[in-house]
């Protein structure tokens, strides 16, 4: 009980959240918000929580979901998961009634990001739960390319999702295949399957470790892809290649030494990839690994760093 009640403590400063205000229903608010004995609190919230869980919804709440950037992937059910039993059967059933796998992808991006910004929870025991009521981890490598490509707002953490990989390592050979990969993530246009085939393949390859490189010594078909497998080999077989790399990257913002000063390093866009280079070394140097290093600048978070001038 005392687990629970530290949860419901959290959820209840997460409520209060003015980001937050306007999406809670009243009636729930006022019983959190009354009286230290959490059995009860639970008790009454449970009685309250069907009307807030229909199923009818699903397909609507779907549709919003693939607007992209819609505020309805972020569902403030996620924040009572550990609470409630009905919030549970919620996630469980929602898994099955989507029409486009897509929204299902949206929504587990909204979940974890809900989950992280309001309950300080990491992505891999958000996507735990998720794992416990019928979710896939196929689900999550997914959403992490659609992330990466389609919808810039959420963003998986790489951790989560190579917790994911070792929980499934057929699934995510299996989406080497640029096919697989199309029928999968649905309704894109034949240009993001070809990203996605080389976002997976360098995560899988260099950040999971994988050791089977069949996929890279085959002869392929489209050049493009001959020369992405080739880097990769490349990358593999030189030990220094990311601290060349994060090198490289680090004089492009004026943050290493270079002959010529760039133009404008007053540039907004200039000041944002000085942050994303500076959070990768600072990564790097913490992490102290080289596959960590290459992929930490995928997952973005926002550090307040001025705009240097060397």
């Amino acid at each position: 009980m005392q687990e629970k009640k530290e949860q419901l403590e959290k959820v209840r400063r997460a409520f209060r959240d003015p980001n937050l205000q306007g999406w809670i229903p009243n009636d729930l608010l006022t019983i959190l918000e009354q009286g230290e004995n959490t059995e009860d609190i639970l008790s009454q919230m449970e009685q309250v929580m069907p009307k807030y869980c229909v199923p009818r919804k699903f397909e609507t709440e779907e549709r919003q979901s693939l607007d992209e950037g819609s505020e309805k992937q972020n569902d403030w059910r996620s924040l009572l998961f550990e609470l409630s039993p009905t919030v549970r059967i919620f996630w469980a059933e929602k898994y099955n009634h989507y029409v486009n796998s897509n929204g299902k992808y949206q929504t587990l991006l909204g979940f974890t990001d809900m989950r992280e910004r309001f309950l300080q929870a990491s992505h891999e025991s958000s996507m735990e739960l998720l794992y416990r009521v019928g979710w896939k981890p196929m689900d999550t490598m997914c959403a992490y390319l659609l992330g990466m490509t389609t919808n810039r707002m959420y963003n998986l953490s790489p951790d989560a999702v190579r917790a994911a990989v070792r929980m499934d390592w057929d699934s995510a050979i299996r989406l080497l295949d640029k096919k697989v990969l199309g029928e999968v993530i649905a309704h894109h246009h034949s240009s993001y399957q070809t990203e996605w085939q080389r976002i997976w393949m360098e995560f899988l390859y260099l950040f999971c470790e994988f050791d089977n490189q069949a996929f890279l010594h085959t002869e392929h078909k489209t050049k493009k892809l001959k020369q992405q497998c080739q880097v990769i080999c490349e990358k593999l077989a030189n030990t220094d290649y990311e601290q060349l790399e994060l090198e490289k990257t680090l004089r492009a913002c004026a943050l290493l030494p270079v002959q010529e000063e760039p133009d404008d390093v007053s540039d907004k866009k200039f000041i944002k990839r000085q942050k994303a280079a500076l959070l990768r070394a600072f990564v790097c140097k913490l992490r102290e690994t080289q596959t960590a290093n290459y992929f930490s600048n995928l997952y973005p978070i926002d550090c307040a760093v001025p705009p240097v001038n060397v």
